[in-house]
């Protein structure tokens, strides 16, 4: 069995010894080896066409796969997500620390949020959250 490492995937049955290698990725695409291709969203079918496919947490990738036997060659690819994606994490991300270091009690509060809400829509260049 060919247990070749590659920097922008990890495979189920390397995870399976090596429970440690499911935290090296958070967001990936599932491929299977054996079929040469992507599992498309909701595992509706395969594509090779690797933007149709579904971009999972690796955790629920590994527990869609973990039944899968080693014949699948079932791999899990590092899913580059586009950057809006990202930059809307990064606004849930700064909402979420506004709201714990703004003291409720603070009579600014709802003006720094609105504050922050503004600059994160010019950022983003989107229309208001």
């Amino acid at each position: 069995m060919n247990m070749q490492r590659y920097d922008d995937r990890e495979t189920l049955e390397r995870i399976k010894r090596w429970p440690h290698l499911a935290t090296r990725f958070q967001k990936v695409r599932i491929y299977s080896g054996q079929w040469k291709a992507f599992w498309r969203v909701s595992g509706q079918g395969y594509t090779e066409n690797q933007e149709e496919s579904d971009i999972l947490d690796m955790d629920v990738a590994i527990a869609q796969t973990r039944h899968c036997g080693p014949e699948k060659k079932i791999q899990y690819v590092v899913a580059n997500t586009p950057a809006i994606v990202q930059l809307s994490s990064f606004r849930s991300e700064v909402e979420r620390i506004a709201n714990d270091y703004i003291p409720d009690n603070d009579s600014q509060a709802p003006l720094a949020l609105a504050e922050m809400r503004e600059a994160l829509k010019l950022l983003l260049n989107e229309t208001p959250v």
